[in-house]
Order: structure tokens, then sequence, then C-alpha cells
């Protein structure tokens, strides 16, 4: 997806969740954002870049097979990690709404937004000649021969001068 796609997202999300969120990729960069402690175009904090990467070890540890969200609680606002496997969506909320309700719709719009995302980035495949490499990787093995051949006999004539001594 564009910039300007995640944008409208994020926009369309502020708007039915009535919440401020951010789309994150799964290497941390902001794709999208109306949270401002999290500006697009930046990346997310290591520290917490490094919780979302071992909810699996933590799942595996309490024996479930996987997290799909976790929540930090301040004392005004709940930040709402969801996951996928391709993105994180933050959410602050403010602390007097019902989770469960949002957390359901909030994992059913991440779900169709994943697939919208899946339909979209169709590879773009074209035929590539790669004659050209070829003939330029066949150059530079043919010089580097070449340069072994005329040092080697510079090193035979050292070796020769340095026994006659």
């Amino acid at each position: 997806m564009k910039t300007e796609e995640y944008e409208g997202v994020i926009k369309e999300l502020t708007k039915e969740l009535k919440t401020q969120c951010c789309l994150v990729n799964q290497y941390g960069i902001i794709l999208g954002s109306s949270i401002k402690e999290f500006p697009k175009d930046s990346v997310l904090h290591p520290k917490i870049l490094k919780l979302v990467a071992n909810r699996k070890n933590v799942a595996k540890s309490l024996d479930l097979e996987s997290i799909k969200s976790f929540i930090l609680e301040s004392k005004d606002f709940f930040y709402v990690f969801n996951f996928s496997n391709d993105l994180i969506l933050i959410s602050k909320l403010t602390s007097d709404i019902d989770l469960t309700k949002y957390s359901k719709n909030i994992n059913a719009f991440l779900a169709r937004l994943v697939n919208k995302i899946h339909q979209l980035e169709e590879p773009d495949v074209s035929s590539f000649d790669f004659s050209e490499e070829i003939t330029q990787m066949e150059h530079s093995i043919q010089n580097r021969i070449n340069n072994k051949e005329k040092y080697s006999v510079i090193k035979d004539l050292v070796k020769y001068i340095s026994e006659l001594k």
C-alpha cells in the first residue's frame, strides 16, 4: 500500500472507532498515525519493539497458541497493541472505554485490512535480460585470470632473484 492509503486507513479507523490509531509494519516503521506519541515515518522505540517481538515467547511460556493483542495502561489512557503477521495496530483509548467491545471490532477490522493489503501487493513480475550482467561477470573473471597470470610471472622472478643470493 502507498503512504496515502495508510493515512486513509488511519482516518477511517479514527472515524469508526472514535479513537486515535497508529499502523506499524513488522519492522517497527510507523506507516500512518494520529497518535502524537507515535509520529508517522518514525520508528517505534526499541523497547516497545522488543516487547512486541517477544510476544511469541510470552505466549509459549504461558502455553498459549498466540497473543493477538496486549494493553498498556497509563493514568488516563489505554494503549492497545493488536497484531497480525504483517502489521501492528496501536490504539490510544480513554480509560472509560469497554475494552471487550473494542477488541472484537478492532480484530475484525485488522483482519479485513490485512486481506486488503495482500490483495493490493501483487508483485510486479517482468522479464529481465541477464545477458549484460553475465557479460560483465565474464569480463571480470577474465580480468582476474589475466591479472593473476601477470603477477605470477613477477612472483616467480622475485623468487628466482631471492634464491640467487
